[in-house]
C-alpha cells in the first residue's frame, strides 16, 4: 500500500512554511462621524485605538441602552446622583471593571481610578492591557451631572 499526499504541504508538517499566527488588527468607525477630506470616507479607528473606544462606549453605557441587553451596562451615570462616599466609589470601580471584563474579551482591566474633586463630576481613568499585543493603555471618561 502507498502513503497518499493530498499536497505539497501535507508531507512537510515538520517544516511547515504557513503562517501560523497572523497580527489582530481591529478596527472600528470614528465615533464623530467625520469624512476623509481627500476620499470622503469615514475615518477608522485601528488597532488600540479601537479597543480603547470601545471600552470607553462600555463605561458611558447604562442599563437599558442596549436594547434586548440590560446587562451591557456600567450604570455610571446613576452612581452621579449619590452622594459620594468611599463605598460609592468602590462600587463605581466595581461596576466599571465587571462591564469591561463581561463585555470586552480583548482586554485585561489593570486599574481604575476615579477623581471625584470637581462637584457632580466622575474623573475615571480606566488602565487596561490589550490581551493580543500587551500593549498597556489608558482610556479617560470624564461624566457629569447636568441638573
Amino acid at each position: 500500500m502507498t502513503d497518499r499526499i493530498f499536497s505539497q504541504d501535507d508531507a512537510n508538517l515538520n517544516q511547515s512554511a504557513l503562517p501560523t499566527a497572523r497580527a489582530r488588527l481591529y478596527s472600528d468607525l470614528n465615533p464623530l462621524f467625520e469624512p476623509n477630506p481627500n476620499t470622503g470616507d469615514l475615518y477608522l479607528l485601528k488597532d488600540a485605538a479601537a479597543v480603547k473606544q470601545s471600552v470607553k462606549n462600555i463605561v458611558m453605557c447604562n442599563m437599558y441602552d442596549r436594547p434586548f441587553n440590560p446587562n451591557f451596562k456600567s450604570d455610571i451615570r446613576a452612581l452621579l446622583f449619590e452622594n459620594v462616599t468611599a463605598f460609592t466609589i468602590a462600587r463605581a470601580k466595581e461596576y466599571i471593571k465587571n462591564a469591561i471584563t463581561n463585555n470586552e474579551p480583548r482586554v485585561t482591566v489593570t486599574n481604575v481610578i476615579i477623581d471625584t474633586s470637581v462637584m457632580h463630576t466622575l474623573n475615571i481613568t480606566v488602565s487596561i492591557t490589550i490581551n493580543s499585543t500587551n500593549e498597556r493603555a489608558t482610556v479617560v471618561v470624564n461624566t457629569e451631572r447636568l441638573r
